[in-house]
């Protein structure tokens, strides 16, 4: 193959992520857990294959083609390797708590648990009843959901909120 096709077929392969991101996506709307882990693994797969039999050997046979993040997420997606740690996911929801409302905040709601829930961290705050009386105890404890994948904020809300809204 000439440079100029590999350079091409490259090119469009590596399209083909914003695609891929928009899959997973989609995916993840999917209420049925059976059904969602299924079209998961197989977006999955496809992502794969575009990187293991286009993407890598291309860049093999050119490597002056390559660019510096090709391999990255890619490669992770491709062997279904997640980026964030649990202690990780603790520490983004940590900081969204100081940002958006203070230390204080925070420090109600420490320590943090954090609970392995499939392809997300879910993340809680422990408010005791003493943290409470010291703030907006109307609040509750935090929870958030981070994707294990890529870090994405998938959920957050004070309990209290959701109890006062919803019911719940």
């Amino acid at each position: 193959m000439n440079k100029d096709v590999a350079n091409s077929l490259l090119s469009l392969s590596k399209s083909f992520d914003d695609i891929i991101v928009k899959m997973f996506s989609e995916v993840e709307k999917i209420a049925n857990e059976t059904a969602k882990s299924r079209f998961n693994n197989a977006v999955a797969d496809l992502m794969g294959n575009v990187a293991r039999d286009l993407i890598f050997p291309i860049e093999n046979m050119y490597p002056d083609l390559r660019t510096d993040n090709s391999e990255g997420m890619w490669l992770l997606r491709a062997n279904k390797i997640d980026l964030i740690t649990s202690s990780t996911a603790v520490e983004i929801i940590r900081r969204v708590v100081c940002d958006r409302y203070g230390q204080d905040e925070v420090d109600r709601n420490e320590p943090l648990t954090v609970k392995d829930d499939g392809d997300s961290w879910l993340v809680r705050g422990t408010m005791s009843a003493s943290a409470a009386r010291s703030g907006r105890a109307w609040m509750g404890p935090i929870r958030g959901r981070v994707a294990k994948f890529d870090g994405q904020i998938l959920g957050f809300i004070f309990e209290g909120d959701s109890e006062k809204l919803f019911g719940v």
